[in-house]
């Protein structure tokens, strides 16, 4: 009985979200990058996967650590094997809310520039973590534009560094995300 009941209620979730208006891309643009006295560090991706469902107010995004480019191959390949693990931690994402600042009633099915946070989790090299970030959303033309800018500490999500390599990786990078998405993605 349990198990219709739980059968049920996600079915009726489901039917209260089939008219929701949902916003995505698969070619989002996420990069990063880092300062130290011996050598900068920068990367991007542009297979970022984001989902933004404009009734609800839910945001959903996700990266793949091996489409991260960097300018020097022997960077890359240390991000993958050395830090994020790739094999083992393949993704990075985040799972929340988009919150509107100043509790400001905000729809975005009307055109318009809006200043607002996401709250939720963000996962990494295997670690999820309480996360909150600025976001500006552009709705434009039939399509969203979403951007944030973000500093990630590496000894939140347990990314450790060589003390050999101390002075040359800093403790934090800075994360840029650019993603122009459409309606119904999947069609």
């Amino acid at each position: 009985m349990k198990y219709i009941l739980s059968f049920l209620f996600v079915g009726l979730l489901s039917l209260q979200f089939a008219d929701a208006q949902i916003y995505g891309t698969k070619k989002g643009t996420i990069s990063f990058f880092s300062s130290t006295s011996v050598e900068d560090i920068d990367a991007k991706s542009t297979a970022a996967e984001m989902l933004m469902n404009i009734d609800a107010l839910k945001i959903a995004f996700r990266v793949k650590q091996s489409t991260f480019i960097f300018p020097k191959s022997l960077m890359q390949e240390h991000y993958n094997e050395n830090y994020m693990e790739s094999e083992k931690y393949p993704w990075a994402s985040f799972n929340g809310t988009i919150v509107p600042n100043n509790n400001e009633k905000v729809d975005l099915h009307k055109e318009g520039t809006y200043q607002m946070s996401v709250v939720g989790k963000m996962n990494m090299h295997g670690v999820d973590k309480d996360f909150k970030a600025p976001i500006t959303v552009i709705v434009k033309g039939g399509t969203i534009h979403g951007t944030a800018k973000f500093r990630v500490y590496m000894a939140d999500f347990k990314i450790e560094k060589p003390s050999v390599l101390s002075a040359t990786l800093a403790d934090f990078v800075d994360v840029t995300v650019d993603c122009l998405m459409t309606e119904n993605p999947k069609k």
